[in-house]
């Protein structure tokens, strides 16, 4: 496919950098747009907020745990 981009300057150092590799633009463009695709960030590991709210309540029923989080919600806006 053929298509016109703007480089970003940083973005067209490494472009420019592959190629006195011997690698060609597209195949340049090409491997710097896999390498992001399929880089794994190493240094981010997800980690929820958690906190005590006073109840315990079973979510195996994601009915009746919808209905019990409404009743909270109204008793909260009285």
């Amino acid at each position: 496919m053929r298509t016109t981009i703007n480089l970003d300057t940083d973005v067209l150092a490494s472009v420019q950098q592959l190629q006195r590799e011997g690698f060609g633009l597209s195949e340049a463009v090409n491997t710097l747009v896999r390498r992001g695709i399929h880089r794994r960030r190493a240094d981010f590991v997800f980690t929820p907020i958690t906190f005590d709210m006073g109840i315990t309540l079973d979510v195996s029923n994601i009915g009746q745990a919808l209905e019990r989080y409404h009743q909270l919600a109204v008793q909260d806006d009285e």
